[in-house]
């Protein structure tokens, strides 16, 4: 099951969302995101050892500087778009997400909803009426 709180400033109020069956294709969707942030978090990785080490050749140095700007925004609104898809309600958007979820817990609410999504698959897969 995957849930989410997401505060509505018009109204003054914070409404609840969840969604108790997840389908088992978002686990591929899901996978490839995680497999995405990974690779690029290797790769940054890699990169920022070279840059650290002086031996960064010239064509990867603006793939570097690009690394490093821009691709926390990106993945960001990759994961949002995700967790979208995954609650499939015309209340959960990408706008609602951003203005209802605090500053200061977002990310983690994001990464837990996918961490649940994931869980809730396998637990549905793992079910002993699926054996």
């Amino acid at each position: 099951m995957i849930k989410i709180d997401l505060y509505d400033e018009k109204n003054d109020e914070t409404a609840h969302y969840e969604k108790t069956h997840i389908e088992f294709g978002m686990f591929k969707k899901i996978a490839k995101f995680n497999k995405e942030v990974n690779r690029k978090e290797a790769e940054a990785s890699l990169m920022r050892q070279k840059f650290n080490q002086g031996i960064l050749i010239s064509e990867e140095e603006a793939k570097y500087v690009n690394m490093m700007a821009g691709s926390e925004i990106e993945d960001i609104e990759a994961m949002e778009k995700l967790i979208v898809e995954l609650f499939n309600h015309p209340k959960v958007t990408t706008k609602s997400i951003e203005s209802g979820l605090d500053l200061s817990k977002g990310m983690e609410t994001l990464q837990g909803i996918l961490n649940d999504a994931m869980g809730g698959i396998k637990a549905d897969a793992d079910h002993p009426a699926k054996k």
